[in-house]
Formats: C-alpha cells, structure tokens, sequence
C-alpha cells in the first residue's frame, strides 16, 4: 500500500509537472454551472417546494436596494444593519441613508430584519419600535448575550443568533441560542450542510442558511434543509431555481417522525415497550406525558388519574411513586387491551431510554405544579441530555416557567392560535420565548408559509393513517406527531442516489443516475428511480451535484450528492509486481528530465523523485524487519 501511495504521489506530482511546462490546463466544470438556463418565476419554482424556505436578502449598498426593487420577486425578508439612530450602514460602516426614507422605496409587504452590532444600537431601536408601536420584526445580533439583552428589552420581537462567524460545538451552540430566545440561528455556507442544519431544526431551532454566490450556491442552501436562505444578491432568486415540476410537493428535508405516546396503536401508551418499538421502527422523536406523584417522583402519565391506562386507579398526584409502581399499563390509546403489561415509567427510565440513542424527547407537562419543572431540570443535569430533550405543554405558565429555569433548553406552545390574529399569535411567541406545535386541523398553506417566514417551523399533531401522513409529507409539515411511527416510518421522503466514479468531464446538467426511494425509517423501499442532475460545482477530485428524483405519486426529493471522479487507468492498477517497473520508468525519466529542464518544473520532477525513492526505502526497509 505504501509503495502505491509513493509512485501514486510522484507520478501525480510528475504529470502535474508536465502539464505546467506544457501550458495545458484541464476544462473547469464550474464554468459550465455557471450558465444560465432559461428557468421559470421563483414564485412559481416556490409554489412547488414543501414548505418552501423564506427568502432573506441583505442591504449592504444603495444598489442592493436598487437591484432589490428591480426584481419581480420579493424576498419575504431584508435584513438592514443600522446604528442608534436607525441610520443604515454598509460594511465598511459608512452610512448609505436614513432607514425609514429606504423603507418607503419597497414596495411589498416584507418583513424587517435588523443586525444590532451594541446596546446603544440596541437602545436606538428599543425607542424606534416604541414609536411604531405593534411593529413585526426580527432582531439579529453575533453575540448571544447581546441578543438576550436585546429580548428583555423587546419581548415583542423575535431573535436571531448569527453564527456564521464562528459555530461552538453544536450542543454548546444550542444552549447559547436556548437562552439568547433566539428562534433563529444562523449559519454560513460552509457551516449548512445537511446534518449540522438537521441538528439545530431536530431540537426546534430554524436554521437559516446563508447562500454561496450563483445558481449551485443558492440551490445548496435551499437542499441543505434550512428553513431560510440569506442572500447576498437579490439578483440570483430568478436565476438559480430549474423549471417549475409538474410534480405538486418538491421535498428539501425530510420530517420528524415524532412517536406520540410512544407506539399506542400496537404497545401500550406510554411505555417503555412502546417507546423501543417507536425507535427500532424510526422514529426520530418520542412524546411522552408526564406528572408528578405525591412525593414528588416525576411518572409518565397521560391523565390525572391511572384509571383509563392500568390495572390500578387513583389520582396520580395522591399516590406514591411506590404504588404506582405496583400497577401495569395495560392499555394502547384509545383504551383496547395490547395483550401486554409494562411498568408505569420513571423520568429516570425515560432518560436512560435515549441515553447515547440518535433520538430526541418532547417532554409534555401535564402537572400544573412548579415542582415538575425543578425535577426536569434536576435530572437533565443528571443525565446529560439537555440537548435531547424540548418541552411541549398547554399550560403557559409552566412554559414560562421552564424559559426561566432551564432557559438552555426550547420549549414549544401546544395552544390553538386560530381565535388570535397573526400579530397576537406572534407576539405570544416572542413574549414567551417559544415555538408552536398544532393540532392538524388548524393547518393551512397561508399560517404555514406565514410562520416560516417568521423563523417558526410547521409542527402539528395528531396523525393516525397512512393516508395522513402522505398528506402531511406532501404539505411539508416538518413534525408530524403520530400514533404508529412503524407506518409514518414507511412514508417515502428521501432518496438514496448510487454515485460511482464518473469522468470529470461527463459531469453534465441533466445526467441521470439510480436511486432508490428510502422511507422515514431509514430502510430503503423497493422503489427504484432515477436522478436527475439539476446543477453541480467542482470541488477538485470530486463533483457537488444537486440533484432530484420522484419517490411518490405526486412528490419529488432535492438532495446534495458527492461524485467522485474516476482516476484513470495508472490508478486501478494494483498488483505489487508491477510497482518495481513503474518505479524504474519513474526514475528513468526523472533521470532524463532532470538534465533537460530547468526552473520550476525540474524542481517539481525532483520533488516527486524523493518522493518516490522515500516511499520506496520505506518499504525496503519494513521487510528487512519483517524477514520477507
């Protein structure tokens, strides 16, 4: 192996050599990417998209804003870095007018982001906001500390912690965004890709991506799963996005199968059982009830009494975690025997349960008394799952309650927000530093695209067929929280695309390549397909393409991909008795050159000469040891 890697490195370094004196240089794929298509509106490429991703564009110079009113499309957000007193500044710090005369110039209905770089930034804008009275807006801030600053003094808007300069280890990145009440995070677009992105998004933090510049850029932040993308070129929205599919959902992520109860329709509800079930068959969350006994042991328990669930009855606040622990579950939901008994769990089950499994809690407290959330806190500690675990619950004060204990931790408000207006339903969100999980009958397409262009994410609950989870996939709802995660696990949502070595220069938009549809389960289907490539970048011996594929009746996946690029023919050749004579040509012709060439390129052809004797004496060498 190592005399391959020695005569592989001389004879790369050898060719490169070659390829230098010569002038030649090999044809860039990024150029081709770079040409455009003709490509259809981006509200029609939007109107495709599963819970499309809000769009957000940056006004750093008056031709920004000037480029931005040119457009036929309107981001749903603009992002202004301003001063105290709501002067807008570019990057160099330098003011470019007043913020209120450039507001006046677009014309849309857009939602106002604003980077507060200091508290007397952060002061000038409590008083402008103030002024404005109920005024819609996110604020933006690199320093979480700053940002938590910035929430006390204006409960009324939302947050956004900006990362893009500098990500902590994800967990530490989590709990800094948790008690900054950022809703928001903010990545770069080297930091988007599709797993630190579903991190954040998996605990119930909306990431939003900032795009690389040109069609690839754009399309990366879009597959990456992000629920925003930052643009720094308005210019880009029409072009960077293929021709609308005659598909009706295009999918850019894929859904939380949220496990309600555990696996109720087979084991019974609130199980330990159930829970395993739940997480063999793919469930990527659990939501589990839970109540305090009068001891103050922290149980999972849907209702207030064990009557409907177990062998046993009585209220679960008047019994004693002893008791309870005599009697059994022996009931799925909606009150059938399983065949099965389980002990009623502990919160010290629960937290062993996930322990170091690739799954998270939706913790729902059931229990009115402050106790529980000191209990939750306490075991969190214990166990080291802060990061595993949000907190869901009808009862406001117990969420306000847990942003105050355990702020490093999200919570989501399970309330039905229809009786509010828009506005009242987001200043409830901001004020009590949440996010929202509904019940289904509440969706529609207008609260969902709302929201997300808001920095919230669609949750709802509670599924229980098939059919309403192809639906629920098909309406790009993020958490679908369901009764049978065995059949949400079945549901088509991605695709597992086969990338073997293909020629640099056969890299093409429009190149298929096999598939398979894989479900939420994470076990491939039967279903077999093609990829399309729609845009690709180079990236030396290998390609980034984008590309898409059919997995159901109405409803296509985007996905990232890596190519890798077939080496040629020296590079498959492996047979060790053919090393000697490749290392005698390889000598030779350095040997030749070495007389013949002078400047840069004889020191290249020397450099892969030591190379090449290195690698070779090495292994000379490990068999004198060896006795070979």
């Amino acid at each position: 192996m190592k005399r391959f890697l020695g005569l592989f490195f001389g004879l790369t370094v050898f060719l490169a050599a070659g390829s230098f004196g010569l002038g030649a240089g090999a044809r860039n794929i990024s150029a081709s990417a770079a040409e455009k298509a003709d490509s259809a509106s981006v509200e029609t490429f939007f109107q495709s998209l599963a819970s499309a991703p809000t769009l957000v564009c940056e006004i750093n110079e008056r031709e920004d804003l000037e480029q931005l009113k040119s457009r036929s499309a309107l981001p749903q957000n603009v992002v202004w870095t301003i001063d105290e007193n709501m002067t807008v500044l570019n990057e160099q710090g330098e003011s470019i007018g007043a913020f209120e005369t450039l507001r006046t110039e677009i014309s849309g209905d857009v939602i106002d982001n604003f980077y507060i770089s200091s508290e007397v930034v952060l002061s000038g804008l409590k008083a402008y906001a103030e002024e404005c009275g109920d005024y819609d807006f996110t604020m933006i801030a690199a320093e979480e500390e700053l940002l938590r600053k910035a929430k006390d003094m204006i409960p009324k808007a939302r947050g956004a912690v900006d990362f893009s300069e500098g990500l902590p280890e994800k967990k530490s990145a989590l709990a800094k965004s948790n008690e900054a009440g950022a809703n928001v995070i903010i990545l770069s677009a080297e930091q988007a890709d599709e797993e630190t992105v579903s991190y954040f998004q998996h605990r119930m933090k909306t990431v939003w991506a900032i795009a690389e510049e040109g069609k690839f850029g754009v399309l990366k932040a879009c597959v990456s799963g992000a629920f925003g993308i930052i643009l720094k070129d308005a210019a880009v929205l029409e072009e960077s996005f293929p021709e609308s599919s005659e598909y009706n959902s295009v999918l850019t992520r894929s859904p939380l199968n949220i496990a309600h109860r555990g696996e109720p329709v087979v084991y019974n509800e609130n199980s330990l059982d159930g829970c395993e079930a739940a997480y063999q068959n793919g469930a990527s969350h659990i939501e589990l009830d839970f109540r305090l006994t009068v001891d103050g042991e922290a149980i999972v328990m849907h209702d207030a009494t064990i009557d409907r669930t177990t062998d046993g009855t009585g209220s679960v606040d008047q019994l004693l975690l002893e008791q309870i622990r005599n009697y059994r579950v022996i009931r799925r939901i909606g009150g059938g025997e399983s065949g099965t008994e389980s002990v009623i769990p502990t919160i010290d089950e629960v937290f062993e349960f996930i322990g170091d499994k690739d799954i998270c809690l939706l913790f729902e407290i059931k229990s009115k008394e402050a106790a529980l959330v000191e209990k939750l806190s306490e075991k969190l500690e214990q166990y080291g799952v802060e990061d595993k675990v949000v907190v869901i619950s009808f009862d406001r004060t117990q969420l306000r309650r847990v942003r105050e204990k355990i702020p490093y931790i999200w919570a989501l408000d399970l309330n039905d927000f229809n009786k509010d207006s828009l506005s009242e339903t987001i200043k409830k969100l901001c004020e009590s530093e949440t996010g929202y999980d509904l019940v289904k009958g509440a969706y529609s397409y207008e609260l969902v695209s709302e929201m997300t262009d808001r920095g919230y994410m669609p949750c709802f609950w509670t599924y229980n067929e098939i059919g309403e989870y192809d639906l629920g996939v098909e309406r790009g709802v993020y958490g679908l929280t369901n009764n049978c995660a065995s059949a949400a696990g079945e549901v088509g949502c991605d695709i597992l695309v086969e990338t073997p070595k293909i020629k640099k220069q056969d890299i093409r938009e429009g190149m298929e390549l096999s598939c398979s549809v894989v479900s939420l389960d994470g076990k491939s289907a039967k279903t077999r397909n093609k990829a399309v490539v729609i845009a690709y970048k180079d990236c030396g011996t290998y390609a980034k393409c984008i590309v898409k594929a059919v997995i159901g009746i109405t409803t296509e996946r985007m996905k990232i991909v890596k190519i890798p690029y077939a080496t040629g023919g020296c590079a498959s050749v492996c047979a060790s008795s053919i090393f000697p004579v490749f290392s005698a040509v390889v000598f030779a012709a350095v040997t030749v050159l070495r007389k013949n060439i002078t400047g840069i390129s004889r020191d290249i052809f020397i450099f892969a000469a030591k190379w090449v004797r290195f690698f070779n004496d090495d292994i000379l060498a490990e068999e004198r040891e060896n006795g070979s």
